[in-house]
């Protein structure tokens, strides 16, 4: 099966996308906030072993308001349509497991009883029955209820993903919790119910290692359950019993496969789906963990656990050396699994030459690098730059969803090699090209010139917003907004001066959510006409990640004899970082430290501490008040308290839940609480005049 094209609907910031075209490998581009991300998210959705959640789902058009309502059903709600083209064997497969729906409904009693669904399936064929032919393409649907629907030989077959049974097991398997917890709690305490304890125990025992993955396999369960029911228990007791029965048996009705047909079409797609993988930015690699740990909380480790899946290493293993006194066995055993590593290392990092060494000291595993070429050089993974985590995180991740075969995949990345140099992003278009020889399809959002292949412009895709909802365009040059060109421009070989900063004047962020601040405000304060700024078309803001990186772009600003202005925190890096820039040539008037002002409490503050205490209470609530489950006022009681910047408080909250602050989302939050009042606030109204009141001094800001 190969992905042909695709359309999400009603997933985050996206109510339907239409119908996307794809290539073996394309190309996202488009502005921040376009739903490049959504788009990526929402075909990753297809995944057998994924659900959406609750915040997945739109709130464009009303749709999550009227799920919550019960006007919408979950199941009539589409969320990814997806066209794959079938190669002979996908459809020679098909053709061998499809049967005449009528002819099939009369076989699923005999096939059921013996409980070898697929073996009757394939021995059973009527030969009155003519032979199904397979289409060339083939249309998957899946729905907010994590329900797939395929349309096939005239007949819509209805079946659950992966993720959905196993979330039907687990909704089971906390019902006889329930059930176990209460009756020895309240039930089986008091007669006559106690004498028949022993009897409950048993029968609940044996119904927790009864795995159900169809409704016939779930009979058995809900029997035993009545055959409880019938002893002679007091009536408070049996109708505790008869209702935990009823809701197990909707759960089986709502969550499982039915019949034949169900269960081929789920194994069909299970088996012959491309896998489909999302990669953010990057997964870290850390340099150590605990084995209790990782045995624990695997799921806040997922790199270091599949670096472990990739070298064949058994924490089990590992565990009982320790317990046997054997621990002068697990070098041996650790250098066994390296090997392997070290291949996939080499493979993907071409940049250096570099072996994985992996040791155990005191519970814990450490991971280390070494230069071949300089033996004595041993270093962990955080050491290496940000490109070298970049590319070890991923390939870790991507050999683990793949049992390091890299092939039959649908790759999505988002935003890849922000932190390569380029020379690293063509050698990352090289291995997506790669790639596609193993039938590994690649899609990828970027905004960096060197990820956009110069002589394969065709593959690029332009996501833009109109309105509320995205548009997905093929013909990326018919565009109304001329700045997301400016990577296909320098990818084509345009100068710096006419591509990257093509704004009659440039302001220069630390980071990505200064830039969302600083962009955000200039736009309230236009809208307020409290200032006469330029139009949004002759001021660039530019977002580095850093102020050593802000300083960067200055430089090159400079080289180009363009007007800008360097924006930095007025924090002690930001200190420090003006003063490198003097010194390496960045005339100091082109250099702004945020002003001060006498109500601002930290001494070292950064552009979240000019917005009122109560405006980023409130968007901090926003973004993680579920996590932390505060009140509002909880939340600006505690942030109110200390001296330090606002950021570095809402870090030390979420640091109490293992949580870390987004400050991006956090940014995007303040500038929506913000702009929530008719009238502008008048604290945050005097800061960033007066902020840009001094932007304009430097730089020609307003008309």
């Amino acid at each position: 099966m190969k992905l042909e094209s695709f359309r999400i609907q009603n997933f985050r910031s996206l109510f339907d996308s239409g119908t996307v075209k794809v290539d073996e490998i394309t190309t996202l581009i488009g502005p921040n906030e376009s739903g490049k991300s959504s788009l990526l998210q929402g075909l990753a959705s297809i995944s057998m072993d994924e659900m959406c959640g609750g915040f997945d789902l739109t709130q464009l058009e009303g749709v999550a308001k009227k799920y919550m309502d019960g006007d919408l059903k979950g199941s009539d709600i589409e969320i990814v349509w997806a066209k794959f083209a079938l190669d002979p064997q996908d459809k020679e497969e098909l053709a061998s497991i499809i049967k005449d729906p009528e002819q099939e409904q009369s076989q699923t009693g005999s096939s059921a009883e013996e409980g070898e669904l697929q073996k009757s399936a394939e021995m059973d064929v009527p030969l009155n029955v003519p032979a199904f032919i397979a289409p060339d393409y083939l249309e998957v649907r899946k729905y907010y209820d994590g329900f797939y629907k395929l349309l096939l030989n005239g007949s819509e077959i209805r079946f659950p993903s992966r993720a959905a049974i196993e979330s039907a097991q687990e909704k089971i398997g906390k019902e006889l919790e329930n059930l176990s917890s209460e009756a020895n709690s309240k039930f089986l305490t008091r007669p006559p119910n106690n004498q028949f304890k022993p009897q409950f125990d048993e029968a609940l025992k044996s119904l927790s290692n009864v795995k159900i993955m169809n409704k016939k396999d779930g009979q058995p369960l809900v029997q035993k359950l009545e055959e409880i029911d019938q002893l002679e228990f007091d009536e408070e007791f049996k109708r505790f019993i008869k209702s935990v029965t009823n809701r197990i048996k909707e759960i089986i009705e709502s969550g499982f496969l039915g019949s034949n047909l169900e269960v081929q079409a789920y194994e069909y797609i299970l088996k012959r789906m491309p896998k489909t993988m999302y990669f953010r930015i990057y997964e870290r690699m850390e340099d150590e963990v605990s084995i209790e740990e990782l045995k624990e909380k695997p799921h806040r480790h997922k790199t270091f656990v599949n670096f472990l899946t990739l070298a064949e290493i058994n924490l089990n293993t590992i565990e009982r050396l320790i317990n046997d006194g054997e621990e002068s066995r697990i070098p041996v055993y650790l250098e066994n699994g390296c090997g392997k590593a070290t291949k996939l290392l080499r493979e993907s990092w071409k940049q250096e030459v570099l072996d994985v060494e992996l040791r155990y000291l005191d519970g814990r595993l450490l991971v280390f690098t070494k230069n071949s070429k300089a033996v004595e050089t041993l270093l962990p993974p955080s050491s290496g730059s940000e490109g070298f985590q970049w590319y070890f995180g991923f390939y870790i991740n991507f050999g683990a969803a793949t049992k390091a075969e890299y092939k039959n995949a649908i790759l999505l990345l988002d935003d890849p090699g922000v932190f390569l140099h380029p020379t690293g992003h063509r050698e990352l278009l090289d291995l997506f090209e790669k790639y596609r020889e193993d039938n590994v399809m690649t899609i990828y959002a970027t905004h960096l010139p060197f990820l956009i292949p110069r002589d394969k412009l065709l593959r690029l895709r332009l996501i833009e917003k109109e309105g509320a909802r995205s548009k997905v365009s093929e013909k990326f040059w018919a565009i109304s907004d001329k700045d997301v060109l400016y990577p296909v421009r320098a990818a084509l070989g345009v100068t710096l001066a006419d591509s990257l900063y093509v704004g009659a004047v440039t302001i220069i962020a630390e980071g990505p959510s200064d830039g969302i601040l600083l962009n955000g405000m200039l736009e309230l304060l236009r809208r307020h006409e409290v200032r006469k700024i330029r139009p949004s078309l002759d001021v660039q803001l530019l977002s580095a990640k850093g102020a050593s990186k802000a300083k960067e772009h200055a430089i090159l600003l400079e080289i180009e004899r363009l007007p800008y202005v360097l924006v930095l925190d007025n924090d002690h890096e930001g200190q420090i970082t003006k003063k490198e820039a003097i010194e390496e040539g960045i005339p100091e008037s082109k250099i702004l430290l945020l002003p001060s002002f006498p109500d601002i409490a930290p001494e070292e503050y950064d552009l979240e501490d000019l917005f009122p205490l109560e405006i980023y209470a409130k968007a901090f609530h926003n973004v993680s008040g579920n996590i932390l489950k505060l009140t509002y006022e909880d939340v600006l009681k505690r942030l109110g308290d200390g001296k330090e910047k606002i950021s570095n408080r809402a870090k030390q909250l979420l640091k109490e839940v293992n949580y870390d602050l987004d400050k991006i989302a956090v940014a995007r939050e303040i500038l929506k609480v913000s702009a929530e009042p008719p009238q502008l606030d008048k604290t945050l109204e005097q800061r960033f005049c007066q902020l840009f009141d001094d932007v304009n001094k430097r730089i020609h800001l307003y008309q």
